[in-house]
C-alpha cells in the first residue's frame, strides 16, 4: 500500500509518496494511492503496526522518532525489497538517526520526503549518499544547540562532543555537507564546520579554515 502525501506548496519536497507502515490513508492530506505503480514497483501491504496505530489518526508529520524508525524497520525487514533498497533505507536511518541532533524533526522529515521524491522521480537512486541534499534541506532547521557534530578531530567541552572534517578544512573533501569516515578505526559521521572558529569561540560556522571569509583567517596559525 502505498500513501503520497499531497502539499498546498507545489514546491514542497513532501509532495511525494509516502511508503510507511503507521500512516493511515485517510489522515492528514495522505491518501492511497490508486495505481499499483510505485516507487520500485514494490506494493507496501499493512504491517503489525498499521493496525495498532490506525485509530490514533496518526500522520506523516506527527510521526516522532520512534514511530518513524519503527515504520522504517517494518520496510527494511521486508522479504520483498531489493537489497539496494534495503541498504539504501539503512542508510537514510541511520543518517536521520545521527542528524536528529543537529536538525530539527520537522526538517529531518522533509529530508526523509525529500530524498525519496528524487528516488522517484529517478534524480537518485537507493546507492546513492542522501547528504547530498543535507544543506538545500536542513539548513533552515539547524538546532540552536545541538549535542552531536562530527570531524575527524574532536574537541570536547562540558555539555558536546564535536567532530569537524578536516578534509573539508583543507579544501579536499569531496562530500556535500555531512557524512561518515573511519577515525582510528571506528565509524564517525563528520560536519563540514570552521576547525578554528570552533576552537576559539565555540561557534558552528560552515567554511573552511582555510577560506578568507573565516573571521580568525588574519590570526589563524597553522
Amino acid at each position: 500500500m502505498v500513501y503520497e502525501f499531497k502539499s498546498t506548496d507545489p514546491c514542497d519536497p513532501r509532495d511525494c509518496q509516502i511508503r510507511h507502515p503507521l500512516l493511515a490513508e485517510e489522515n492528514f492530506g495522505i491518501k492511497e494511492s490508486s495505481s499499483s505503480s510505485h516507487l520500485n514497483g514494490i506494493g507496501l501491504q499493512e504491517s503489525a503496526l498499521q493496525y495498532e496505530y490506525v485509530n490514533e489518526q496518526v500522520s506523516f508529520n506527527n510521526l516522532d522518532m520512534k514511530l518513524f524508525t519503527a515504520g522504517e524497520l517494518e520496510i527494511i525487514t521486508r522479504a520483498d525489497i531489493s537489497e539496494i533498497e534495503r541498504k539504501g533505507r539503512l542508510n537514510l536511518l541511520k543518517k536521520i538517526t545521527y542528524y536528529s541532533q543537529i536538525y530539527s524533526w520537522k526538517g529531518l522529515l522533509a529530508f526523509y520526503a525529500a530524498w525519496l521524491r528524487k528516488i522517484e522521480l529517478g534524480q537518485n537512486k537507493w546507492s546513492d549518499d542522501p547528504s547530498v541534499i543535507e544543506l538545500p534541506i536542513l539548513t533552515p532547521y539547524v538546532l540552536s544547540k545541538s549535542k552531536f557534530s562530527n570531524s575527524s578531530f574532536k574537541v570536547e567541552s562540558k555539555d558536546e562532543t564535536i567532530w569537524f572534517c578536516t578534509l573539508y578544512n583543507r579544501n579536499r573533501c569531496t562530500y556535500h555537507g555531512s557524512h561518515q569516515t573511519s577515525i582510528r578505526g571506528v565509524q564517525r559521521t563528520v560536519q563540514h564546520i570552521c576547525r578554528v572558529c570552533w576552537k576559539k569561540d565555540r561557534n558552528k560556522l560552515y567554511h573552511p579554515e582555510c577560506s578568507s571569509s573565516c573571521p580568525q583567517f588574519p590570526q589563524k596559525k597553522e
